[in-house]
């Protein structure tokens, strides 16, 4: 169970992978270094989830 000073779980838009984002303002990418801009009409989380389960399918 993640804790919740990790703060929010986020997927990198350049390399597609998935990081906590340390409840940080602005959120910064720690593969790329890029800030990342958050999306608020919908949750990145929930995509990232349906794009692991069609991944793990394709295995």
């Amino acid at each position: 169970m993640p804790k919740e000073e990790w703060g929010v779980k986020r997927v990198c838009p350049t390399t597609g992978k998935r990081f906590y984002d340390l409840n940080a303002n602005p959120i910064i990418s720690p593969y790329t270094g890029e800030v990342v801009e958050v999306d608020t009409g919908k949750t990145r989380m929930i995509a990232a989830d349906a794009e692991d389960r069609q991944s793990k399918a394709k295995m």
